[in-house]
């Protein structure tokens, strides 16, 4: 990066520090809608056995990856 001036260098960071933020943001409210959802389902009640327990995180995974794809639908 030595033919970069200090300017370019700090357009760079700036671009790359605010692509962060809007992952950042992204990824809270796709794990706080996820989370909402099993909150409203109430999810957790099935894990009282070892099984249940066992197919919790399926489960969380299922539902995160089913509203990615339909928040993607309605796009």
């Amino acid at each position: 990066m030595a033919h970069l001036t200090p300017v370019e260098i700090a357009n760079w960071i700036a671009i790359y520090l605010a692509a962060g933020l809007c992952c950042a943001i992204a990824m809270v409210m796709s794990v706080s809608v996820a989370a909402h959802g099993v909150w409203r389902e109430r999810a957790w009640e099935d894990a009282r056995t070892v099984r249940g327990a066992a197919l919790f995180l399926p489960k969380l995974w299922w539902r995160w990856h089913r509203h990615r794809r339909l928040v993607r639908r309605d796009a």
